[in-house]
């Protein structure tokens, strides 16, 4: 009976060890954001830096929660955020290699931000402070660890609050993620 229950424990270990179910890290990169509706500005390169998790749901399908200090905008504003991504994420083992496409959506929270004449872009008759919409992505895993990811962002909320007016952000970012 004990020879049966060691064996049990040890299985058990090597399937908890391998499996990961939840994995915890880091992720950094550039990003270029604008305002749809705002065809007199170039798009903003930016910046994001945050933490994230992913729990596998299987071999192929993960969950991948993030949360992200960003800054988005355009070539006349410098807003600031507090992003929180949700991918579905999709995982194409290639012989060695593992590609993946993900798809989710994304809540932002402005944080601070002034226009080109320093004036603070979150008050009213300007930006709003919240922002939602769709992200889809891809990327590559080089090692368990390590990953590059390319994502774009639509934005579905009104960010100006001016009738008769409707902007919403998108934004491209290029990331890079190490996981724990």
């Amino acid at each position: 009976m004990r020879y049966y229950l060691l064996i049990f424990l040890i299985v058990s270990c090597v399937f908890r060890i391998h499996a990961q179910p939840l994995r915890f890290g880091i992720n950094a990169g550039f990003n270029a954001s604008n305002y749809k509706a705002d065809a007199n500005t170039i798009p903003k390169p930016g910046f994001h830096i945050g933490a994230t998790a992913e729990y596998s749901i299987s071999d192929l399908i993960s969950i991948q929660p993030e949360m992200l200090f960003t800054l988005k905008g355009d070539s006349n504003r410098d807003p600031y955020y507090l992003e929180i991504p949700v991918h579905l994420k999709f995982t194409f083992p290639l012989q060695s290699r593992k590609w993946y496409l993900s798809a989710g959506g994304y809540w932002a929270y402005g944080l601070y931000g002034k226009d080109k004449y320093r004036v603070g872009v979150f008050q009213r008759n300007y930006l709003m402070r919240y922002d939602y919409g769709a992200v889809v992505g891809a990327g590559y895993e080089v090692t368990d660890n390590l990953l590059f990811g390319l994502s774009y962002s639509y934005g579905l909320a009104n960010m100006i609050d001016v009738k008769g007016l409707d902007w919403s952000a998108e934004s491209l970012a290029l990331s890079i993620y190490f996981r724990f």
